[in-house]
C-alpha cells in the first residue's frame, strides 16, 4: 500500500514539474492609464455650463473581484474601494462592462482601451430638494485611455 501512495505521489509531482501552473485569469490584472479627459463644468461669471478639459492624471486597476457575486472591479489608484464593479466576465468579443453608483467603464482586452463616464451632476441640481446648486454641482466628465496587463 505504501509503494502504491508513494508512486501516485511521484507521479503527480511528475506531471507537475512537466507542466508548471501558469498565470490563470484569476490572477490577470490590468492597470489603465487615462489619456484624455472631458465634460462639463458651471461657468460661474457667465451663469451657464460650458464643455470642459480636465487633468489625465487619472490610473486605475482592473482586478478579480474580491465579491462573489462580481468578477470584476474597477479601483482609482490611491482609493480603498471599488469605483466600479463588474457582473459579468469578459464577453466573447473582449468586453468588459462595469458599473458602479456615478460611474461606468467599460474596457477593450482585445485593443487595450477604455471608457470612463463619471455621470454624477448637472442633472441633479435640485435646490429645493437637495440644496444642489449649478455652482456647487459635480462635473460630469468622459475619460478614454489604454490599458496593459499587469
Amino acid at each position: 500500500m505504501k509503494r502504491i501512495v508513494l508512486g501516485a505521489i511521484g507521479l503527480l509531482c511528475g506531471v507537475f514539474l512537466m507542466h508548471p501552473p501558469t498565470a490563470s485569469a484569476q490572477q490577470q490584472q490590468y492597470l489603465c492609464v487615462a489619456e484624455q479627459s472631458s465634460g462639463f463644468s458651471f461657468d460661474a461669471p457667465r451663469g451657464s455650463w460650458k464643455t470642459a478639459t480636465f487633468r489625465t492624471d487619472a490610473k486605475y486597476l482592473i482586478a478579480r473581484s474580491k465579491e462573489a457575486e462580481y468578477a470584476w472591479q474597477v479601483t482609482r489608484m490611491g482609493d480603498d474601494y471599488p469605483m466600479a464593479k463588474c457582473k459579468d466576465d469578459f464577453n466573447e468579443f473582449g468586453y468588459l462592462f462595469c458599473q458602479g453608483s456615478e460611474d461606468t467603464f467599460k474596457f477593450n482586452r482585445k485593443n487595450g482601451r477604455f471608457l470612463s463616464v463619471y455621470a454624477f451632476g448637472y442633472f441633479n441640481v435640485l435646490p429645493e430638494v437637495n440644496e444642489i446648486t449649478d455652482k456647487s454641482s459635480a462635473t460630469p466628465s468622459m475619460e478614454i485611455g489604454k490599458c496593459s496587463p499587469s
